[in-house]
């Protein structure tokens, strides 16, 4: 139940019909970015496909820099994101 309210407040910031329209953007701020992202990468090696397009919307319109230190802090790398999973090499 806590986990729903939580979506719900960082949903709540965004404006959805412009996630949609490709002729407008909206610019998102690094902390409603946060709020979204935490909701799906914390303590996940994969995206499920739809999750990932949706975060790609949102994180798309971050400065590369707040991009990089935001999936770094939840333990991906630029290319493990692009890719959708965790590559972890087995040793």
């Amino acid at each position: 139940m806590r986990e729903r309210r939580k979506a719900a407040i960082a949903l709540g910031k965004l404006v959805l019909p412009n996630l949609y329209s490709s002729d407008e953007t909206e610019n998102v701020q690094a902390n409603t970015a946060y709020d979204i992202a935490s909701l799906v990468l914390y303590g996940t090696n994969a995206l499920p496909i739809r999750l990932k397009i949706l975060l790609d919307k949102i994180l798309c319109r971050l400065p590369e820099t707040d991009f990089e230190q935001l999936i770094h802090g939840f333990g991906w790398t630029h290319e493990d994101y692009t890719r959708g999973y965790i590559h972890q090499v087995i040793a």
